[in-house]
Protein backbone atom coordinates (compact mmCIF):
# COMPACT_ATOMS: atom_id res chain seq x y z
CA UNK A 1 0.00 0.00 0.00
CA UNK A 2 1.29 3.25 -1.10
CA UNK A 3 1.02 6.61 0.46
CA UNK A 4 2.70 10.42 1.29
CA UNK A 5 4.79 11.56 3.76
CA UNK A 6 4.89 15.30 4.59
CA UNK A 7 7.76 17.11 4.16
CA UNK A 8 9.62 14.22 4.01
CA UNK A 9 10.78 11.59 1.59
CA UNK A 10 11.48 8.06 2.21
CA UNK A 11 12.09 4.70 1.26
CA UNK A 12 10.47 1.55 3.15
CA UNK A 13 10.94 -2.32 3.00
CA UNK A 14 11.88 -5.09 4.86
CA UNK A 15 15.40 -4.31 5.15
CA UNK A 16 14.37 -1.00 6.28
CA UNK A 17 12.93 2.62 5.99
CA UNK A 18 14.76 5.98 5.49
CA UNK A 19 13.14 9.57 5.97
CA UNK A 20 14.68 12.79 5.07
CA UNK A 21 12.92 15.78 6.43
CA UNK A 22 14.17 18.55 4.05
CA UNK A 23 11.31 20.07 2.07
CA UNK A 24 12.84 19.12 -1.21
CA UNK A 25 10.51 16.69 -4.10
CA UNK A 26 11.13 13.14 -3.34
CA UNK A 27 14.57 11.88 -4.67
CA UNK A 28 14.92 9.36 -7.06
CA UNK A 29 15.39 5.87 -5.60
CA UNK A 30 18.26 3.63 -5.33
CA UNK A 31 17.85 0.06 -7.47
CA UNK A 32 18.36 -2.11 -4.26
CA UNK A 33 21.01 -4.64 -4.20
CA UNK A 34 20.77 -8.40 -4.18
CA UNK A 35 20.78 -10.28 -1.19
CA UNK A 36 21.05 -13.72 0.04
CA UNK A 37 17.93 -14.88 1.68
CA UNK A 38 15.27 -11.99 2.86
CA UNK A 39 11.97 -12.19 4.17
CA UNK A 40 9.06 -11.28 2.54
CA UNK A 41 7.99 -7.43 2.69
CA UNK A 42 5.13 -6.11 4.93
CA UNK A 43 2.49 -3.62 3.64
CA UNK A 44 3.09 -0.70 6.16
CA UNK A 45 1.65 2.94 5.87
CA UNK A 46 3.25 5.95 5.98
CA UNK A 47 2.35 9.66 6.45
CA UNK A 48 1.18 11.75 3.39
CA UNK A 49 3.15 13.37 0.55
CA UNK A 50 5.97 10.36 -0.71
CA UNK A 51 5.72 7.81 -2.80
CA UNK A 52 6.90 4.45 -1.38
CA UNK A 53 9.52 1.95 -2.79
CA UNK A 54 10.76 -1.38 -1.72
CA UNK A 55 14.14 -2.03 -1.00
CA UNK A 56 16.13 -4.95 0.53
CA UNK A 57 18.89 -5.68 2.83
CA UNK A 58 22.50 -6.27 1.33
CA UNK A 59 24.25 -8.64 4.44
CA UNK A 60 28.01 -8.66 3.36
CA UNK A 61 30.75 -10.26 5.44
CA UNK A 62 33.83 -8.12 5.33
CA UNK A 63 36.84 -9.34 6.98
CA UNK A 64 38.04 -6.99 9.29
CA UNK A 65 39.95 -7.00 12.57
CA UNK A 66 38.73 -5.45 15.88
CA UNK A 67 38.78 -5.56 19.69
CA UNK A 68 36.05 -4.27 21.30
CA UNK A 69 37.71 -3.66 24.61
CA UNK A 70 40.79 -1.53 25.14
CA UNK A 71 43.79 -3.43 25.68
CA UNK A 72 47.04 -3.48 27.18
CA UNK A 73 50.42 -6.18 26.21
CA UNK A 74 51.75 -7.08 29.46
CA UNK A 75 55.49 -7.18 29.55
CA UNK A 76 57.78 -9.22 31.82
CA UNK A 77 59.94 -7.31 34.06
CA UNK A 78 62.97 -4.97 32.36
CA UNK A 79 61.70 -5.97 28.90
CA UNK A 80 59.46 -3.54 27.31
CA UNK A 81 56.31 -1.35 28.39
CA UNK A 82 54.24 1.35 27.17
CA UNK A 83 51.15 3.13 29.03
CA UNK A 84 49.48 5.87 27.61
CA UNK A 85 48.62 8.43 30.61
CA UNK A 86 46.97 11.44 28.28
CA UNK A 87 44.15 11.85 27.31
CA UNK A 88 42.32 10.17 29.65
CA UNK A 89 40.23 7.28 28.69
CA UNK A 90 36.87 8.30 27.80
CA UNK A 91 38.08 11.90 26.83
CA UNK A 92 35.85 13.84 23.81
CA UNK A 93 38.09 15.07 21.11
CA UNK A 94 37.42 17.22 18.43
CA UNK A 95 37.15 16.49 14.82
CA UNK A 96 39.99 18.31 12.81
CA UNK A 97 41.84 19.27 16.09
CA UNK A 98 45.22 17.45 17.48
CA UNK A 99 45.47 15.70 20.35
CA UNK A 100 49.00 15.26 22.19
CA UNK A 101 49.18 11.82 23.13
CA UNK A 102 51.71 10.92 26.27
CA UNK A 103 52.83 8.49 28.44
CA UNK A 104 55.42 6.13 29.66
CA UNK A 105 57.77 3.86 28.13
CA UNK A 106 60.49 0.96 28.26
CA UNK A 107 61.87 0.45 24.94
CA UNK A 108 64.83 -1.80 23.56
CA UNK A 109 67.43 0.74 21.77
CA UNK A 110 66.53 -0.99 18.74
CA UNK A 111 62.87 -0.43 19.28
CA UNK A 112 60.47 2.55 18.01
CA UNK A 113 57.43 3.89 19.50
CA UNK A 114 54.52 3.69 17.34
CA UNK A 115 50.65 5.49 18.13
CA UNK A 116 47.79 5.43 16.09
CA UNK A 117 44.42 6.65 16.53
CA UNK A 118 42.02 3.86 14.99
CA UNK A 119 38.47 3.29 14.29
CA UNK A 120 36.04 0.95 16.07
CA UNK A 121 36.55 -1.25 13.44
CA UNK A 122 40.32 -0.60 13.99
CA UNK A 123 41.04 1.22 10.53
CA UNK A 124 43.89 3.54 10.86
CA UNK A 125 42.62 7.36 11.43
CA UNK A 126 46.10 8.79 12.05
CA UNK A 127 49.93 7.36 13.04
CA UNK A 128 53.00 8.95 14.50
CA UNK A 129 56.15 7.93 16.06
CA UNK A 130 56.68 8.89 19.46
CA UNK A 131 58.85 11.21 20.58
CA UNK A 132 61.02 9.97 23.77
CA UNK A 133 61.98 12.31 26.47
CA UNK A 134 63.22 12.29 30.11
CA UNK A 135 60.37 11.41 31.50
CA UNK A 136 58.19 10.14 28.86
CA UNK A 137 57.31 10.27 25.46
CA UNK A 138 54.65 12.17 23.55
CA UNK A 139 53.08 12.56 20.34
CA UNK A 140 50.41 14.97 18.07
CA UNK A 141 47.53 13.01 16.44
CA UNK A 142 45.96 15.15 13.50
CA UNK A 143 42.36 13.78 14.34
CA UNK A 144 40.38 13.99 10.90
CA UNK A 145 37.13 14.86 10.18
CA UNK A 146 35.55 11.60 8.68
CA UNK A 147 34.87 9.34 11.58
CA UNK A 148 32.94 10.17 14.96
CA UNK A 149 31.64 7.94 17.70
CA UNK A 150 34.44 6.19 19.92
CA UNK A 151 37.82 5.60 18.63
CA UNK A 152 40.62 4.05 20.14
CA UNK A 153 44.41 5.36 20.69
CA UNK A 154 46.59 2.43 20.07
CA UNK A 155 50.52 2.79 21.26
CA UNK A 156 52.96 0.19 20.31
CA UNK A 157 56.23 -0.55 20.65
CA UNK A 158 57.74 -2.20 17.47
CA UNK A 159 61.07 -4.12 16.98
CA UNK A 160 63.12 -3.94 13.77
CA UNK A 161 60.81 -6.42 11.88
CA UNK A 162 57.67 -4.30 13.33
CA UNK A 163 56.98 -7.02 15.70
CA UNK A 164 54.84 -5.79 18.73
CA UNK A 165 56.97 -5.56 22.03
CA UNK A 166 54.29 -4.22 24.11
CA UNK A 167 50.76 -1.91 23.70
CA UNK A 168 48.73 -0.18 25.55
CA UNK A 169 44.84 1.14 24.41
CA UNK A 170 42.36 3.86 25.37
CA UNK A 171 38.94 4.43 23.91
CA UNK A 172 38.27 7.72 23.48
CA UNK A 173 35.04 9.85 22.16
CA UNK A 174 35.45 11.33 18.84
CA UNK A 175 32.87 14.57 18.38
CA UNK A 176 32.07 16.57 14.82
CA UNK A 177 32.20 20.52 15.25
CA UNK A 178 29.24 21.39 13.52
CA UNK A 179 30.35 25.02 14.22
CA UNK A 180 32.77 25.02 11.33
CA UNK A 181 32.39 21.60 9.48
CA UNK A 182 30.30 22.39 5.96
CA UNK A 183 29.72 18.56 5.71
CA UNK A 184 29.12 16.15 8.75
CA UNK A 185 26.56 13.08 10.26
CA UNK A 186 24.91 12.89 13.55
CA UNK A 187 23.68 9.98 15.02
CA UNK A 188 20.97 10.23 17.95
CA UNK A 189 19.93 6.49 17.84
CA UNK A 190 20.22 3.65 18.49
CA UNK A 191 22.40 4.61 21.84
CA UNK A 192 24.75 2.05 23.16
CA UNK A 193 22.92 0.89 26.53
CA UNK A 194 19.56 0.16 24.54
CA UNK A 195 21.57 -2.49 22.44
CA UNK A 196 19.80 -4.32 19.63
CA UNK A 197 17.87 -7.34 19.27
CA UNK A 198 18.93 -9.90 16.70
CA UNK A 199 15.64 -10.48 13.96
CA UNK A 200 14.10 -6.68 14.76
CA UNK A 201 14.17 -3.47 13.24
CA UNK A 202 16.90 -1.46 14.49
CA UNK A 203 16.44 2.55 14.22
CA UNK A 204 18.81 4.82 13.33
CA UNK A 205 18.14 8.65 13.47
CA UNK A 206 20.31 11.43 13.20
CA UNK A 207 20.98 14.72 11.67
CA UNK A 208 23.05 15.03 7.78
CA UNK A 209 24.51 18.51 6.62
CA UNK A 210 25.63 18.04 2.52
CA UNK A 211 26.32 14.24 2.01
CA UNK A 212 27.74 12.55 -0.64
CA UNK A 213 25.91 12.26 -3.87
CA UNK A 214 22.54 12.89 -1.08
CA UNK A 215 23.10 9.21 -0.13
CA UNK A 216 23.36 7.45 3.72
CA UNK A 217 24.37 4.27 4.35
CA UNK A 218 23.03 2.11 7.35
CA UNK A 219 24.97 -1.10 8.39
CA UNK A 220 25.42 -3.73 11.40
CA UNK A 221 29.24 -4.69 12.25
CA UNK A 222 28.98 -8.01 14.26
CA UNK A 223 31.72 -10.59 15.89
CA UNK A 224 32.99 -7.85 17.71
CA UNK A 225 32.39 -5.12 15.16
CA UNK A 226 34.81 -7.58 12.94
CA UNK A 227 32.10 -8.78 10.34
CA UNK A 228 29.40 -6.70 8.25
CA UNK A 229 26.18 -8.24 8.61
CA UNK A 230 23.63 -5.98 6.77
CA UNK A 231 23.89 -3.03 5.20
CA UNK A 232 21.38 -0.47 3.70
CA UNK A 233 21.79 2.41 0.95
CA UNK A 234 19.37 5.41 0.27
CA UNK A 235 19.19 8.41 -1.15
CA UNK A 236 18.07 11.49 0.27
CA UNK A 237 16.88 14.94 -0.88
CA UNK A 238 19.61 17.69 -1.08
CA UNK A 239 19.49 20.92 1.07
CA UNK A 240 21.60 23.69 2.46
CA UNK A 241 21.03 23.09 5.47
CA UNK A 242 21.09 20.63 8.01
CA UNK A 243 18.30 18.17 8.30
CA UNK A 244 17.06 15.37 10.33
CA UNK A 245 16.94 11.67 8.82
CA UNK A 246 16.10 7.72 9.89
CA UNK A 247 15.70 4.93 9.02
CA UNK A 248 15.19 1.21 9.90
CA UNK A 249 17.55 -1.74 9.64
CA UNK A 250 16.49 -5.83 10.15
CA UNK A 251 19.44 -7.08 12.52
CA UNK A 252 20.17 -10.50 11.19
CA UNK A 253 18.83 -13.72 13.62
CA UNK A 254 22.10 -14.89 13.43
CA UNK A 255 23.82 -12.01 15.15
CA UNK A 256 24.22 -11.63 18.90
CA UNK A 257 27.13 -9.97 21.37
CA UNK A 258 29.23 -7.43 20.77
CA UNK A 259 28.61 -5.15 17.58
CA UNK A 260 28.63 -1.95 15.80
CA UNK A 261 26.09 0.60 14.55
CA UNK A 262 27.39 2.61 11.78
CA UNK A 263 25.84 5.03 9.51
CA UNK A 264 28.11 6.72 6.24
CA UNK A 265 28.04 8.40 3.39
CA UNK A 266 31.15 8.58 0.71
CA UNK A 267 34.13 6.28 0.45
CA UNK A 268 36.39 5.53 2.75
CA UNK A 269 39.89 7.33 2.29
CA UNK A 270 38.28 9.85 -0.21
CA UNK A 271 37.12 13.85 0.80
CA UNK A 272 33.48 13.28 1.00
CA UNK A 273 33.43 10.34 3.48
CA UNK A 274 32.03 10.55 6.83
CA UNK A 275 31.23 8.24 9.29
CA UNK A 276 29.77 7.24 12.91
CA UNK A 277 30.46 4.29 14.61
CA UNK A 278 28.56 3.07 18.03
CA UNK A 279 29.20 0.30 19.95
CA UNK A 280 25.98 -2.24 21.08
CA UNK A 281 25.40 -5.18 22.09
CA UNK A 282 22.97 -7.85 19.97
CA UNK A 283 20.81 -9.80 22.50
CA UNK A 284 18.38 -12.77 21.60
CA UNK A 285 15.31 -12.41 22.37
CA UNK A 286 15.18 -14.38 25.25
CA UNK A 287 16.91 -11.53 27.14
CA UNK A 288 15.51 -9.53 29.61
CA UNK A 289 16.95 -6.65 28.14
CA UNK A 290 15.47 -7.01 24.51
CA UNK A 291 11.76 -6.32 25.27
CA UNK A 292 12.36 -2.65 23.98
CA UNK A 293 10.29 0.20 22.60
CA UNK A 294 10.78 3.15 20.16
CA UNK A 295 9.19 6.12 18.89
CA UNK A 296 10.24 6.94 16.15
CA UNK A 297 8.23 9.73 15.07
CA UNK A 298 7.14 12.45 16.36
CA UNK A 299 10.46 13.93 17.24
CA UNK A 300 9.93 15.42 20.88
CA UNK A 301 8.50 19.18 20.89
CA UNK A 302 7.04 18.84 17.26
CA UNK A 303 4.93 21.24 17.01
CA UNK A 304 0.66 20.46 14.72
CA UNK A 305 -1.87 22.49 14.41
CA UNK A 306 -5.49 21.51 15.92
CA UNK A 307 -7.29 19.56 12.92
CA UNK A 308 -3.71 18.26 11.92
CA UNK A 309 -3.58 14.45 11.11
CA UNK A 310 -1.14 12.47 13.38
CA UNK A 311 0.88 9.73 12.34
CA UNK A 312 2.91 8.12 15.53
CA UNK A 313 5.18 4.95 14.50
CA UNK A 314 8.18 3.03 16.21
CA UNK A 315 9.52 -0.15 16.80
CA UNK A 316 9.40 -2.89 19.15
CA UNK A 317 12.09 -5.17 19.41
CA UNK A 318 11.29 -8.26 21.54
CA UNK A 319 8.26 -7.90 22.13
CA UNK A 320 7.34 -11.35 20.61
CA UNK A 321 3.62 -11.07 22.04
CA UNK A 322 3.50 -8.46 19.23
CA UNK A 323 0.39 -6.66 20.82
CA UNK A 324 1.51 -2.36 22.03
CA UNK A 325 -0.93 0.29 23.73
CA UNK A 326 -1.19 3.82 22.20
CA UNK A 327 -2.39 6.25 23.83
CA UNK A 328 -2.32 10.18 23.68
CA UNK A 329 -3.37 12.73 26.64
CA UNK A 330 -3.59 16.09 26.93
CA UNK A 331 -1.92 17.78 29.91
CA UNK A 332 -4.70 18.44 31.57
CA UNK A 333 -5.81 14.33 31.58
CA UNK A 334 -8.29 14.74 28.45
CA UNK A 335 -7.86 11.72 26.44
CA UNK A 336 -7.24 12.62 22.94
CA UNK A 337 -7.04 8.62 21.62
CA UNK A 338 -6.03 5.63 22.41
CA UNK A 339 -5.76 1.95 21.08
CA UNK A 340 -4.41 -1.40 20.80
CA UNK A 341 -1.83 -1.43 18.01
CA UNK A 342 0.12 -4.85 16.18
CA UNK A 343 4.13 -4.43 15.89
CA UNK A 344 4.55 -6.54 12.25
CA UNK A 345 7.41 -9.76 12.66
CA UNK A 346 10.17 -7.23 12.70
CA UNK A 347 9.03 -5.08 15.69
CA UNK A 348 7.66 -2.14 13.20
CA UNK A 349 4.26 -1.13 14.89
CA UNK A 350 2.33 2.68 13.67
CA UNK A 351 -0.83 4.26 14.84
CA UNK A 352 -2.81 7.67 13.09
CA UNK A 353 -5.18 10.28 14.41
CA UNK A 354 -6.84 13.29 13.47
CA UNK A 355 -6.28 15.91 16.10
CA UNK A 356 -9.82 17.13 17.09
CA UNK A 357 -10.48 21.55 16.11
CA UNK A 358 -10.37 21.57 20.25
CA UNK A 359 -7.25 21.19 21.27
CA UNK A 360 -4.24 22.99 22.36
CA UNK A 361 -1.13 22.62 24.83
CA UNK A 362 1.05 19.75 25.68
CA UNK A 363 -0.01 16.60 25.10
CA UNK A 364 1.55 13.09 25.92
CA UNK A 365 2.32 10.18 23.38
CA UNK A 366 2.57 6.96 25.69
CA UNK A 367 3.07 3.03 24.03
CA UNK A 368 3.48 0.42 26.29
CA UNK A 369 3.96 -3.58 25.84
CA UNK A 370 2.51 -5.65 28.59
CA UNK A 371 0.85 -4.83 31.59
CA UNK A 372 1.91 -2.36 34.21
CA UNK A 373 1.89 -4.74 37.33
CA UNK A 374 3.24 -7.45 35.72
CA UNK A 375 7.24 -8.98 35.01
CA UNK A 376 8.34 -7.73 31.13
CA UNK A 377 6.29 -4.10 31.34
CA UNK A 378 7.86 -1.58 28.93
CA UNK A 379 6.78 2.05 27.85
CA UNK A 380 8.52 4.91 25.78
CA UNK A 381 6.65 8.43 26.12
CA UNK A 382 7.68 11.73 23.86
CA UNK A 383 5.63 15.33 23.91
CA UNK A 384 4.74 17.01 21.44
CA UNK A 385 2.91 20.68 21.18
CA UNK A 386 -1.22 21.25 19.84
CA UNK A 387 -1.66 24.56 18.73
CA UNK A 388 -4.94 26.32 17.49
CA UNK A 389 -5.86 25.58 13.86
CA UNK A 390 -5.64 28.12 11.49
CA UNK A 391 -8.67 30.24 11.13
CA UNK A 392 -11.00 30.10 8.16
CA UNK A 393 -11.15 32.72 5.77
CA UNK A 394 -14.78 34.38 5.69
Amino acid sequence: MKRLVKLCCGLIGVAGLLLACNGEPAPTLPTPLPVASVPPATATSLPPTQDLATATPLPTATTAVVTPEATSTPAESGAAAVTISDPAAGMTLLLGDEVIVRGRAQLPSTARLSVTLLSLTRLPLATAEATMGEVGWQVALPIPFNVAGNGRILSEILDEDDSVLASDEIIVRLEPDTNVMDRYLLLSRPVSENGAVRGYNLLFDGTVLNPTNNTVSIAIWANECQVQVARQNFVLGSSPRPFSWHGFIIVPAEAEGEACAIASFGQPGEAGWREVQVPLIVYPTTAAEARQLEIARPLPQTVYRAGDRLFIYGTAPGITERELQVSILLENGRIIDEANVAADLWGYWEFETTLSADLEGVAEISVSAGQTDEPGFVSQQTLITIQPGAEESP
